[in-house]
């Protein structure tokens, strides 16, 4: 990807978050979150930034790593956090999002080794785990959150009925997401995991929230419309909306047709 590309979008008018981006394909969204958070690194280069894991992030890590390669951006100087991780989980594992966040980022990336900071999903106490990383975020104001979509329209391991003002914690995994990582793909994961709290999220200077096909789509629909619920954990995003931008495809757009201007 050459440095400054312009990738075309639309733009959604949305009362409460001023930035919502309407790309023609995954793949140009994908491109676009990678400009947008190497912008960040150049105006900071010791940026502090929280990953999210997951299908969705794989070509903006993959586009960030090519960018590095060609020398347009650097990350050794930047502080890395991630999102959630299940638990008990060993950090080799497959469905590890420790080991995601090692070979995605802070390998493919080349964040220096003092800068990676993970949770311990076979921490024999997982409350205390919590409490350990939610001392380092609270040291380590965060420059931007990373942030995908899922079941329920939780954000993290956020799961629906999560209060706003949650810290880290050990989160009970709902049955919709269970289900999903067993069923749809297959993955026998545990049903905790240690999670980013909203508080954390909402905390963070800038959010960057992607979402992509129908079902991601679904799951935007309900988190931007109606009301500001524990409900639904991704409607508190709009309490913050003056700092958090959304970049969606086409596919994903569809699912709000008619419900903005």
């Amino acid at each position: 990807m050459k440095k400054g590309k312009i990738l075309t979008f639309k733009k959604l008018r949305h009362p409460e978050i001023s930035n919502i981006r309407i790309f023609q394909s995954s793949e140009h969204a994908s491109l676009a979150a990678a400009q947008f958070i190497s912008d960040i690194i150049r105006h900071n280069p010791t940026a502090a930034i929280t990953y999210a894991t997951g299908e969705t992030m794989i070509p903006v890590y993959s586009a960030l790593a090519k960018m590095v390669g060609h020398g347009e951006v650097d990350f050794s100087k930047t502080k890395a956090f991630h999102l959630d991780e299940y638990h008990p989980c060993n950090p080799d594992s497959p469905h590890s999002f420790a080991r995601y966040i090692r070979e995605r980022v802070f390998e493919a990336l080349g964040i220096s080794e003092e800068n990676r900071f993970l949770m311990n999903g076979l921490a024999k106490n997982p409350k205390t785990e919590a409490s350990r990383y939610n001392f380092l975020l609270k040291k380590e104001k965060i420059d931007l959150a990373i942030l995908g979509i899922g079941p329920g329209s939780h954000i993290g391991f956020n799961e629906k009925g999560t209060p706003f003002d949650k810290e880290t914690h050990l989160a009970n995994l709902s049955q919709e997401t269970i289900d999903r990582d067993r069923i749809e793909r297959g993955q026998n994961t545990p049903e905790h995991a240690i999670t980013q709290g909203i508080s954390n999220i909402l905390s963070a200077k800038k959010i960057l929230l992607l979402g992509y096909g129908s079902k991601k789509g679904s799951y935007l629909g309900a988190a931007l419309t109606g009301s500001i619920t524990p409900d639904i954990p991704a409607s508190a995003l709009r309490l913050v909306g003056d700092k958090v931008s959304v970049f969606i495809d086409n596919e994903a757009a569809r699912s709000l047709d008619g419900v903005f201007s």
